[in-house]
Order: structure tokens, then sequence, then C-alpha cells
């Protein structure tokens, strides 16, 4: 049986906002519209996160536009989904 694991969506949610907006969001558009440092949003993005705060997962929910738990997931294996390679974030 496979290993499952909890990832996140931060970045297929991020996608989805992008396309929805019309516009990209660099990790500095969403510090100043969320207050939450560029390590934790590069974190988030990279799905290097391994604790998910209830405060991080209301703040980052309210910015995409999503519920928390739309942002986490499990996944089978040890690979995180293919999502995180949608784009990188531009500085």
């Amino acid at each position: 049986m496979a290993k499952k694991r909890v990832v996140n969506r931060f970045a297929e949610l991020l996608a989805i906002k992008e396309r929805e907006d019309g516009r990209r969001y660099t990790r500095r558009d969403i510090q100043d519209a969320t207050g939450v440092s560029l390590q934790s949003i590069q974190n988030w993005f990279h799905n290097e996160t391994t604790q998910f705060s209830a405060r991080q997962l209301g703040i980052f929910a309210d910015f995409l536009g999503c519920e928390p738990g739309d942002l986490i997931t499990w996944t089978e294996g040890g690979e995180s989904p293919e999502i995180k390679t949608l784009h990188a974030i531009p500085v």
C-alpha cells in the first residue's frame, strides 16, 4: 500500500486565481495582500510546508477565494503532485 501524505494546492489555486483575474501575482503582491512572509509563501508554493497553521490556511483561502479545506489534500507516494510546477512566482 502506497504511503499517503498531506500536500497543499496553493500553486494550483494561485494559477486559477491568476487566470480568473487576468494577471500574475508576484511573491511581493501576495505578501502585501496577506501579510504572510515571503519565505512562507515560497514554502507553500513549492509544497515545502510541513505544518499547516489555521491562521495561514484562513489567510490564503481568503486571498485565493476558496475554503481553507480546498488548500490541502492527500496524495499517494512520496512525490508532490505536478501542480507545484505550473509556474514560478516572480519576485
